[in-house]
């Protein structure tokens, strides 16, 4: 911006020279598009701090500059530019900043029957709307009666002041003007005149310092389709992009199912898994999937398999744990003749050895094997 704020020698231009140059820096934002255009203007207000302009000068220069913004949540207080704020209060994704409206331009604005009024802070100038819950620019030409009339009056007279400064015969840009040619809208609108003939008496007044031709209605309509084709090819942008954006998803999850599912999977049930999701599979691969069982059903078989062996298991674990007992009986059993048979051995050594039994069973005692035999034995 300096190059424009200075002579050839590198020296400041006068305050008056100024003033017409910026009164070319026209900004129209959109939401937080608002936060940029402020950033522009703090800018140029920084440069000519740096040309040795004080405070004063700057707040003059800078009023120059008009700055129409639409539903911004931009704090619009310490702006310095002539600001028209545009807010449809009924639009749920921007909360008002409170230094913006105040609470009394609210309330005024609820006491319209018709959802349509504009007040004035200083420089700032707020239209304010109750349309419908929307967010775009190309609404405001729709809502209510009167707001479409004050845009088109708005930026027409900002644009014819810039003209005529530029050739020398416009005064500065003030926002009293602004306010009063949009308060002349509704009052007009109030009275019972419809917003079709302000529009139209709005164009056929506009000159624009006599530099512009007027365009022809079939000019118009062009450029129209032409605004229209602008706005499609807008959205068929964002869809690409959010399509890219998929593809990219999608192959993400392509090549995590296709490194997983080998992992986890057998070839047959990977394939299967690549077929539902639409990949096309050559005669091979086909012959595979019809060739090999799905994991499901091999795990199935398994599973029945595993319970035929734990049936089988569980029925030797009864078997032996049956004969474990009838051998424990058994050995309970020789135990006790083990027992009776020692007591008997016993009784019959005390017989043999004693008079008695070799009186009257010496022959039985014959037959008896002795101790010694039986060791020898």
């Amino acid at each position: 911006m300096r190059p424009l704020l200075v002579n050839e020698d590198g020296k400041a231009k006068t305050q008056e020279e100024i003033m017409k140059i910026i009164r070319n820096v026209n900004i129209i934002s959109n939401c937080d598009g608002t936060k940029r255009a402020m950033r522009i203007i703090k800018g140029i207000e920084e440069e000519l701090t740096e040309l040795g302009f004080n405070p004063n000068e700057i707040d003059e220069i800078i009023s120059q500059i008009a700055l129409v913004s639409f539903q911004t949540e931009r704090d619009l207080t310490a702006c310095k530019a002539t600001v028209v704020d545009f807010h449809n209060i009924n639009d749920s994704k921007v909360i008002i900043h409170d230094g913006n409206i105040s609470d009394e331009m609210l309330d005024r604005h609820a006491e319209k029957d018709t959802g349509e009024s504009v007040a004035r802070d200083g420089r700032r100038i707020e239209v304010l709307v109750s349309g419908k819950d929307t967010h775009g620019i190309r609404d405001y030409m729709e809502f209510g009666e009167a707001t479409p009339v004050v845009v088109h009056t708005v930026i027409s007279s900002i644009l014819e002041n810039a003209i005529d400064n530029s050739q020398g015969k416009g005064k500065p840009l003030s926002a009293d003007d602004l306010f009063k040619k949009a308060e002349r809208v509704y009052e007009r609108i109030e009275s019972g005149e419809k917003k079709e003939e302000l529009l139209e008496e709005l164009d056929s007044s506009l000159s624009y310092g006599g530099g512009i031709t007027r365009l022809t209605d079939r000019e118009l309509r062009m450029l129209e389709e032409h605004d229209k084709s602008m706005i499609m090819y807008e959205r068929k942008s964002r869809e690409q992009e959010f399509d890219e954006a998929e593809v990219t998803r999608l192959e993400k999850i392509r090549k995590n199912v296709v490194y997983v599912s080998k992992d986890v999977c057998t070839e047959g049930t990977q394939l299967r898994i690549f077929e539902a999701c639409g990949w096309s599979l050559n005669t091979g691969e086909r012959e595979k999937i019809t060739k090999t069982k799905p994991d499901k059903e091999i795990i199935e078989e398994q599973e029945g398999t595993i319970i035929e062996q734990r049936k089988t298991i569980e029925e030797q674990e009864r078997t032996i744990a049956e004969q474990s007992q009838t051998i424990g009986t058994q050995e309970e059993n020789t135990q006790k003749l083990q027992g009776m048979l020692k007591r008997t051995l016993d009784f019959a050594t005390e017989v043999r050895n004693s008079v008695f039994g070799k009186i009257f069973f010496r022959k039985a005692i014959k037959e008896l094997p002795s101790g010694n035999e039986e060791e020898r034995e």
